[in-house]
This record gives structure tokens, sequence and C-alpha cells, in this order.
């Protein structure tokens, strides 16, 4: 039979041509696929003798699939596939017409969209068709192939993509808004709301809920409260993107109940029978002239809204109203609510009090006081240094200059008192130049006292100033020779600064006039260590032990800077004790 194409074998583009027939239904994509094998003779024309017998797809695929001269039984799971293998065509195969490949082409691209569906299994299948029918039909394609491979792992990917996204956790969002009262716009605290009829939550006190983990959809939401209707909306969701809802509730109309009916029973003064008249509670209100934006209103210590200018239904009677606004202190009132009457509360900006940095206000009121000192004017300087320690009781410098300012108006007790404070205030703060200065007006109002000369001295000795500290400490042994605190302090002096030997003697003399002469000898022996004397060393250590706790010398045993004194001694000395 002759080809329908005009070089006898179908080229790209005429096979391109080829109509695919109706498009693909449901029925096509999802019907089942079972596995199976089909063998066929050795085909007379078309494949070379002694070619193996081709497998051709599941046996359930149309008939349309596979030309009618190809056909075969296919193997079924329960069947011995040796009776299968020996199964024969009823007619041999014979060319395809056009016909057979148009139905081929449109069976197979139905065939690629099932295995998209079904799995990578279908699609290799119908994959390893196209090829055996190729081949069949007069030799392989490439590009056709690789098209159709491409169907094929385009489908498997998008499979896997939505069998991906499917098994994610769906996104949740949220619900919130804000419950207030229809007339006031007054938050309403404590409301009950309610979300789909399942769950309740109840407003806090600026009137706000909240509902989480909410899928995507449309939900009833009904807020409720004392004396207010009830509000029933509707809010579409769109997880996780946050939903509001907010209500305005309309507060219950009061009304003024009849006296009530009683019947006087048989033989009983009507005078006995009485009656009661219910009445709601009086309401009033209050009207607020503020000249300002951004405050927040609370009556009676709730919180009623923000930029509220109306406030209504008070009940009768006291009721404290306090404004807060950002940088300004708390302004707060008391106003008599009357009866079915309005009050009017008038607030200007002015008459907000700003808030104060107390650090900040102490350094102003510093600076103020230190341009008074400079100027001459004590008694002004001494009250503003009097305000800046107030707001601030740390502040150093307002004690120092504030004594200075005493000192100037003949108060030398408040000075000395006040020098005293600033200087262990700069001592603790690691400020030891003004501790010393400070330490200076206190040995100019009392150079007779060996104390201050002694913390002057600690503090240049903090400041490495060796000579000096040596200076006062010298200066404070000389006030009272009898201070073992002066004499172990001139002898530290002389330790820091590296004179070793002067420091052990300095040690010695503590030693002498300290009725407990633990810690000078302790002191004095490292000396000698440090100045490389091994000789007074031993004998040192020996008199040591002698007067030193058993105790005391286990414990030194585990002294860091006791440790090379023990290996300098060696063991035999320390064995003897």
């Amino acid at each position: 039979m002759a080809s329908p194409f005009a070089a006898g074998q179908p080229t790209e583009a005429d096979y391109n041509t080829i109509d695919l027939g109706d498009p693909v239904t449901s029925a096509d994509v999802l019907r089942p696929v079972e596995l199976g094998v089909e063998v066929t003779c050795p085909p007379e024309t078309g494949t070379p003798s002694g070619s193996p017998a081709r497998t051709s797809g599941p046996s359930s695929v149309p008939s349309e699939v596979q030309p009618a001269s190809s056909r075969a039984a296919a193997i079924s799971p329960g069947s011995d596939s040796r009776e299968s293998a020996s199964a024969t065509v009823d007619t041999p195969p014979v060319t395809p017409t056009a016909t057979d490949l148009a139905a081929k082409k449109n069976s197979n691209f139905k065939a690629t969209l099932a295995g998209g569906v079904l799995g990578p299994q279908a699609s290799t299948r119908v994959a390893a068709q196209h090829r055996a029918d190729a081949r069949t039909d007069g030799g392989p394609r490439p590009k056709q192939r690789s098209k159709i491979l491409g169907y094929a792992a385009a489908t498997v990917f998008a499979a896997i993509v939505i069998a991906y996204l499917v098994a994610q956790k769906p996104a949740v969002g949220t619900i919130t808004g804000v419950v207030v009262d229809a007339q006031t716009g007054r938050v309403i605290p404590s409301a009950t709301v309610e979300f789909d009829g399942k769950a309740a939550a109840v407003t806090n006190a600026a009137g706000l809920y909240m509902f989480g983990d909410i899928h995507s959809g449309s939900y009833r939401v009904k807020a409720s409260a004392p004396g207010y209707q009830p509000q029933t909306g509707t809010v579409q969701t769109s997880a996780p993107q946050p939903a509001q809802l907010s209500f305005a509730l309309a507060p219950l109309v009061e009304s003024t109940l009849a006296p009530a009916t009683q019947t006087t029973p048989a033989g009983a003064d009507s005078a006995q029978v009485t009656s009661s008249t219910t009445t709601s509670p009086a309401y009033g209100g209050v009207d607020l002239t503020v000249d300002f934006e951004g405050y927040l209103v609370f009556v009676d210590g709730e919180i009623y809204g923000k930029n509220a200018r109306k406030l209504k239904r008070l009940t009768a009677g006291e009721h404290r109203i306090v404004l807060q606004v950002d940088g300004y202190q708390d302004y707060s009132t008391t106003v008599t609510v009357k009866a079915r009457g309005t009050s009017t509360v008038t607030i200007a900006k002015a008459d907000l009090s700003p808030r104060i940095d107390p650090i900040k206000r102490s350094r102003g009121l510093f600076a103020e006081g230190k341009d008074y000192l400079d100027k001459g004017l004590w008694q002004p300087a001494i009250e503003a240094f009097d305000q800046a320690i107030t707001f601030d009781s740390q502040n150093a410098d307002a004690l120092r200059y504030r004594g200075w300012a005493s000192l100037k108006s003949g108060d030398t007790a408040k000075a000395a008192a006040d020098f005293s404070r600033a200087a262990q205030l700069y001592d603790d703060t690691k400020r030891l130049m003004d501790a010393v200065t400070c330490a200076g007006y206190l040995i100019d109002l009392s150079p007779g006292d060996p104390g201050l000369w002694r913390t002057r001295g600690d503090y240049h000795l903090g400041l490495t100033e060796y000579a000096k500290a040596i200076s006062d400490y010298e200066r404070a042994i000389k006030l009272d020779k009898k201070s073992v605190e002066n004499q172990m302090a001139l002898g530290e002096a002389y330790f820091a600064s590296g004179d070793f030997r002067r420091a052990a003697k300095e040690f010695d003399r503590a030693r002498k006039m300290s009725g407990d002469p633990v810690k000078p000898y302790i002191r004095m022996i490292l000396a000698y260590y440090r100045a490389g004397d091994n000789d007074e060393l031993m004998k040192k250590y020996r008199d040591f032990t002698k007067v030193a706790p058993q105790d005391l010398l286990k414990q030194l045993q585990n002294d860091p800077e006791w440790l090379p004194v023990l290996q300098m001694i060696g063991p035999e000395e320390r064995h003897k004790n």
C-alpha cells in the first residue's frame, strides 16, 4: 500500500500536522492503568528477522493506542507467563497508514496526560510505548521522543509540587477588634465576643479582643455586654493575613417602671400594703474643652477613650477624670456630674506640667547654682544646689559646690558634711581626682585630723601617686604615732612603689605596735621575699610560725601569693612546724 506521505516516510513537519482528535476528557485522564507486558511474534515486515519481540504499554490503554495489527494478549497478574509468551497474533502487522499514525499520536498524547496525574511510572510506560511504536513505524524520531520525555518530566514535577503543597500545614491568621459604646465612643471592657458560636473572648481594659489560629474563610462574630444591645457581624479571613472586626454597641433604652400593682388580701388593711417603684440610675455627662490632641481619658481609673471630648452615661455624683499626654505629667481633676445634666471641664496645654527627667533637672539646677556661685551670691547658690540634690541625691558635684557656698557663707559644719559626702561619692565612681580635692578642703578645715591625711593618702595611692601618698601617710603618723593603720598604710605605699626593703621595715614597726602581729608579719615576709633578702625571710618566717595559729599556716599553703615564699623556705623548714 502506498505511503500517504510525499516521501514515503513521514517527516517531522508531516507528523506535527496530524489532527490530535477530540480534547482530552477527565475520563481519559483519570482512567486507571494496570501494568502488563505484551509479547508479539516477530513481524513479517518492518522488523528484521531474529529481533526480539517488542513490549507494549498497559493492556488497559485504549485499543487505538496500539495498531489493530499488533495487539496481543496481555499478561494478567495471576496468569502464567509461559502461557502468555506462547500467544500468537491473529493478523500479521502491516505498514501503518496515516490514519493509524494520527490515532496513535492522539492516544499517546492522552496517555502522557494520564501518566502526569497517575505518577512517574505511567509516564515512563507512555514514553516506552512511543519508542516502540516509532521503531515499528520506520525508525526512531529523536525530537518527538524528547518532547514526550519533556512532557513526562514536567508532569512528574507538577505532581511532586502539588503533593508537597497539600502536605503542608494550612496557614492560620487572627481576628482582632475593639468594642465601643455607639453613642459615646467609649471603649467597653469585659464585653463578651463569641466566635462562630464555638469560642468566646472577653475584651481587655482597652476594649480589645483577639482570636488566634483562624483558617481562611467567612465567620460570624457576636459582641455583647451588660446594658447594651448585642451585635453580630461577619468577617472574611485570608490566612495568614490578620482580619479586623470592631463593634459599636447601642445602649439599652432606660425606662421608669410604673408602681407594681398588688392585690390586698381579704381582711388586710390596705395601709399595710406598700407599692414600690423601680427607677433606672440617673445619668449625666461631661464635656471636655481641650485645645490639643493625642491624649487618653480615664474615668475613675478606667480608660474611657482617646481624644474623647464628650463623656456620656456617667452616674450622678463625683468622678475623677485623668488625662495622659506623652511628655507631661498626668492631669487629674474631680468633677461632679448632675443627673440629666452636663458639666464642662476646660483643660489647656499650659495647664499640663512637663514630665521632668530628674537627672537632667538636677544638672540644670546645678548649672544655675554654679552661676550664682560665680557671682558671689552664696544663698541663691545654696538654694539652687538644694533643689539639684533633691532631684538627684547622687549628684556629687552639687554636694561639693553647695559645701563651697556654705563655706563662703560661714557655715563650716555644713560645708564639711557636704565635702565628706561628695568625696565618698567621687571615690565610689572612681573620680579620685575630685575625691582628692574634697579631701583637701576637709584638711583645710581640720588640719590636725590624722584620719583626713590618711584618707587623702588612699586617694593618691589609687591614682599611683606614690610620693604624695607617702607624704600624707607620714603626716598622719606624726599626728598619731600609735596608729597601726597609719603605719601599715605607709608600708603599703612603699610596697606599691617597689621599695620592698623600706616596706619591710615599716611593716616591722607596725608588727611591734600591733597587738595582733599576724598580718604585719605576713606583709613583712612578702616584702623580704620581693626584696630577695633570703636571710631575713627565713628569720622572720621562723618567728612568724611561733605566733601564727596552725589553721592559718594551713590556709596560707593554698594562697597563690604565699606559695613562692614556701618554695623559697623549702620543705624541710616547713615540716618543722
